[in-house]
């Protein structure tokens, strides 16, 4: 992450400033880093319920989501070869970034919870038959989730947690993005007001980018894959056994749904 948050220090795009690596512990007693202090708000991970963007009015909102979405344009827009992202392209094995991707969560799947490679197997192998030809690789966030966006006001002053950064299109983050938010919105009667819809979330990236949204139902199907992933096993590899199943409906959200998609596309 020190070597990401370097490459993006200068370029617009608000991020905490690296000042300087301990990779051995040396100074701080464990591997880390220091990054410069950014004043903000951070949303809460039940960011539709409680937090700056729950507490703000509807015109804030509004102009917080635009933020967001001008500030994820950034990131998809930046040079990552001439930014010295090239070491990028080395996450995950596979011809192309879609495979890449895939391969490491699919590594990640396998060491942490191998009892779920057979149920998950049938998504990942649709995954791979039905990769969209072309299309361009940019910098991804990864984690693109509000939860992750600072605010001063209704400007996001920073961008955080980039452990997840990759290279793939940008519908990627899109996808990942708009899957959080259905998850968080579960039993809620509605979005709150100045929340955009998924459809409004593409048609204000459109608009602010210039780039046009393709392969929507693949990128989508591709997110719940990787959150699905990321919750269960992290949960497995966290969590003792006697906590399990009542962290199941934190994660078996994102595992629910996939598995659905499953019986889809091998039915």
């Amino acid at each position: 992450m020190f070597r990401v948050l370097s490459a993006l220090h200068g370029t617009g795009v608000p991020a905490p400033r690296p000042l300087w690596l301990d990779p051995e512990g040396e100074s701080l007693g464990v591997p880390a880093f220091v990054m410069e202090f950014v004043e903000g708000s951070v949303p809460r991970q039940s960011y539709f319920r409680e937090g700056p963007i729950a507490d703000a009015s509807p015109p804030e909102r509004r102009r917080m989501v635009t933020s967001v979405i001008e500030t994820i344009a950034k990131i998809h827009a930046l040079d990552w070869q001439g930014r010295g992202l090239g070491f990028l392209k080395d996450r995950g094995r596979g011809s192309s970034w879609i495979e890449r991707d895939l391969s490491w969560y699919w590594r990640f799947l396998e060491s942490s919870l191998p009892e779920g490679v057979d149920a998950y197997r049938p998504v990942l192998e649709w995954l791979l038959r039905h990769q969209p030809a072309g299309g361009r690789a940019v910098v991804n966030h990864g984690d693109c989730q509000l939860g992750n966006y600072m605010f001063r006001g209704a400007e996001v002053a920073a961008v955080l947690d980039w452990e997840m950064t990759c290279l793939l299109p940008p519908e990627a983050d899109l996808a990942y993005l708009c899957v959080f938010h259905r998850y968080l919105s579960t039993g809620m009667d509605g979005l709150p007001d100045g929340i955009p819809s998924e459809e409004g979330w593409l048609s204000e990236y459109e608009r602010v980018s210039g780039h046009r949204i393709r392969n929507w139902d693949y990128y989508r199907t591709m997110m719940m894959f990787r959150l699905a992933t990321i919750f269960s096993c992290g949960a497995a590899r966290l969590l003792p056994p006697d906590q399990l199943e009542a962290a199941r409906p934190v994660w078996g959200w994102f595992e629910h749904t996939l598995m659905e998609k499953s019986r889809d596309v091998s039915g």
